[in-house]
C-alpha cells in the first residue's frame, strides 16, 4: 500500500504537500533545504506514498515523522506501522488528528517524551495584519545583538518550551544560533538600546512563512514585546512578497497575543518529541 517516493516524483510530492500547506510546512522546508535520501544530512527526507498520491508519510534522517494523510483509513496507518518497524524514531509533527492516529498505530502513546502537546494552530493573511503599538521598538537581524545573549536565550527556550535538560540545551544552542544566522530568518526586537525578544520563521515555503521559536526572557514579559516582534517581522516579510503566515501557540497568553494581530485558529497542531529514540515493536 505504501511505496517509496522516487526523486523523479518530487514535483508530484511537492504539489500534494502544497495542497495541504497548513500542516506541511516542516516537510516542505526540509525538502527544499536538505533534499531527499541524503544519509549525511540529519533533516534530509524520505517519503512514502499511496499509489494514488492521496496520502504521504515523511521521515527525516533524525527520526521525525511527518504524516500528511487527511483521507487515510486504518489500512494506511497499519501499513505505516509495518513500514516503520525497527526504525529509530524521535517524534512526530503535524496535524493533531493525524499525528495522534499515527502514534496509536505505532503503539507509542505511552513512550516517554520531552515534548508532547497539541497546540492551537493559527493562520493569517498578511493583508489583514493588525500592527500593535511599536513606539521605541525596532527589529534587527541576529548579528546586531550580542551572540552570547542569543545563545543564552535559545538555551532557555529549549529548556522551558521544548523540555530539554539544561546541559543538552546549552550544548545545542550555539549551533542553532549559527544556523539561524546563516539562514537569515530570525530577528531580535530592541526596546531603545536593549534587546528584549527573539522572533523567527522555522519554515519558509514560497509566499508562506511559519513562525516559531519566539522567546521573551522573563524580565521582559507581559509588555507586548513578543506580539510586536512577530508583527514587525511579518510586516517586513510582506514587504518582501510573503502573503500568509502560520503558527502554533504554546499557551493561552501567546494565543491571545497572536489573535490580537489578526491570527485566527484553524485547528490543532501536534508537537511530539520522545525522550530518546523509540522503535516500533517488530511483532504484532
Amino acid at each position: 500500500m505504501l511505496r517509496p517516493v522516487d526523486p523523479a516524483e518530487r514535483p508530484q510530492l511537492e504539489s500534494f504537500l502544497r495542497q495541504h500547506i497548513e500542516t506541511s510546512m516542516f516537510p516542505l522546508d526540509n525538502l527544499h533545504h536538505y533534499g531527499m535520501d541524503d544519509p549525511n544530512l540529519p533533516r534530509a527526507m524520505t517519503f512514502w506514498r499511496t499509489g494514488d498520491f492521496h496520502a504521504v508519510l515523511g521521515l527525516s534522517n533524525d527520526g521525525i515523522l511527518f504524516p500528511q494523510a487527511p483521507t487515510a483509513d486504518d489500512a494506511f496507518w497499519q501499513a505505516a506501522r509495518q513500514l516503520l518497524k525497527g526504525r529509530s524514531l524521535s517524534g512526530t509533527l503535524g496535524g493533531a488528528g493525524q499525528c495522534r492516529t499515527l502514534i496509536d498505530a505505532l503503539q507509542l502513546a505511552d513512550a516517554p517524551s520531552l515534548l508532547n502537546a497539541d497546540e492551537p494552530h493559527f493562520t493569517l493573511d498578511l493583508a489583514a495584519l493588525q500592527m500593535p503599538p511599536i513606539d521605541d521598538l525596532r527589529l534587527t537581524p541576529l548579528d546586531a545583538a550580542p551572540k552570547d545573549l542569543l545563545i543564552a536565550w535559545r538555551a532557555a527556550y529549549q529548556e522551558e518550551v521544548a523540555g530539554r535538560d539544561r546541559a543538552t540545551a546549552e550544548e545545542q544552542a550555539p549551533g542553532e544560533i549559527d544556523r539561524y544566522m546563516k539562514r537569515g530568518n530570525h530577528r531580535v526586537l530592541w526596546h531603545h538600546n536593549t534587546p528584549v525578544c527573539f522572533s523567527g520563521f522555522n519554515a519558509v515555503v514560497e509566499d508562506t512563512v511559519q513562525i516559531g521559536g519566539v522567546y521573551t526572557p522573563p524580565e521582559h514579559r507581559r509588555r507586548g514585546f513578543a506580539r510586536a516582534a512577530v508583527a514587525l517581522h511579518l510586516q517586513e516579510a510582506r514587504q518582501n512578497g510573503t502573503e500568509r503566515a502560520l503558527l502554533f501557540a504554546a499557551n493561552e497568553a501567546a494565543a491571545r497575543a497572536y489573535r490580537a494581530i489578526g491570527f485566527r485558529q484553524i485547528g490543532q497542531f501536534s508537537l511530539v518529541v520522545w525522550d530518546g529514540p523509540q522503535q516500533v515493536a517488530t511483532y504484532g
